[in-house]
């Protein structure tokens, strides 16, 4: 994704930025807070791996599976893309000659598979919560794996293919971004009225509180993915039309590199976003080996992304359903999709 900044570090992949006077205590500041982010990314992203290697549990729901493929990406973005153009960021200029073609494509892929697994979660909580009855019908492994499979086989067809034919330079390749961005917004937005309509069915005010975390919690959600890579999706709409023979560019180094960073750090909030409900939870817990500090009886924090619906595994489909429940268990039946 953020392969189209490339050229404003690297230029021939020896020489300096032009225009910029090396400020070797800013790099140092800037370098040390982009690896701190990067520290972070890795050992959040590692631990959901490792919690889904160790416990058996995890890898039995298809749902699980979006979330170890976005841990998967954003470990790899981690590894793969941010070292590299945090290196690059700390010099003030590209150190690693040949391997920009390939570390940019190494860098589309990865940022694109974090989106489109962020944009198939979003879909796949859409289903479960809009049509639950016949949602694990299915979503089977089998099902789960092979759209797992599709995102990332896009996410290599629209990265090293395009690299290697010079393709990214003109900005064409961001459009395929878009409509995963547009998916995320959508999706959670008629998730977000669907539990707003669920509140005004409810009684209980226990439960009410409930669902007022819930639709906190969606809101974090959005506005997390928003505000990390709106600016970035915008910020490239506007480059295409600037005047390259400018003698001052529209858009500074400065702010399209900021702007590139804030989408990577998506993938390190992504983690606590999507794999703190209760299940990762005690693995972590477990993992991490504080049982004894972090008690079962804490308090209970409202997890979207897992735990949004939860309904009998052997659940029949909606014509059935009608069958089963008279009006009056309609309001029960439809608060406990929630629990």
């Amino acid at each position: 994704m953020g392969g189209g900044g490339l050229d404003s570090i690297n230029g021939s992949g020896k020489s300096r930025v032009e225009g910029e006077t090396p400020m070797f205590s800013l790099h140092g500041v800037a370098a040390a807070l982009l690896f701190l982010l990067i520290l972070l990314t890795l050992l959040g992203n590692s631990l959901v791996c490792v919690a889904v290697i160790k416990f058996r549990h995890l890898r039995s729901k298809a749902t699980n599976f979006f979330v170890i493929s976005l841990a998967v990406s954003d470990l790899l973005v981690a590894v793969l893309v941010m070292p590299w153009r945090a290196a690059a960021e700390a010099v003030g200029f590209w150190p690693f000659g040949a391997f920009c073609d390939i570390w940019v494509a190494f860098d589309i892929m990865c940022s694109t598979a974090s989106i489109l697994n962020l944009c198939i979660i979003s879909m796949d909580r859409y289903c479960a919560i809009s049509n639950p009855f016949c949602y694990e019908r299915r979503m089977t492994p089998r099902v789960a794996s092979a759209t797992v499979g599709m995102a990332w086989l896009l996410s290599l067809l629209i990265s090293f293919i395009p690299v290697q034919l010079r393709w990214h330079e003109n900005q064409n390749l961001l459009n395929h971004f878009y409509m995963p961005v547009a998916i995320v917004i959508v999706t959670y937005t008629c998730i977000f009225r669907i539990a707003q309509r669920q509140i005004r069915r409810i009684s209980s005010l226990s439960t009410f509180k409930k669902k007022t975390k819930v639709l906190n919690t969606l809101s974090i959600i959005v506005g997390v993915f928003v505000f990390c890579w709106l600016p970035f999706f915008v910020l490239n709409c506007v480059v295409p039309f600037c005047d390259p023979h400018q003698r001052k560019p529209c858009v500074s180094k400065a702010v399209f590199n900021t702007f590139v960073w804030l989408g990577w750090a998506n993938s390190s909030l992504n983690p606590i976003i999507y794999a703190f409900n209760a299940d990762f939870r005690r693995a972590f817990i477990t993992i991490l080996g504080c049982e004894h500090l972090c008690p079962n009886n804490t308090v209970e924090m409202v997890n979207f992304s897992n735990e949004l619906v939860s309904y009998h595994h052997n659940t029949s489909c909606p014509r059935d359903v009608m069958n089963m429940f008279q009006p009056q268990d309609a309001e029960p039946f439809a608060q406990s999709l929630w629990e």
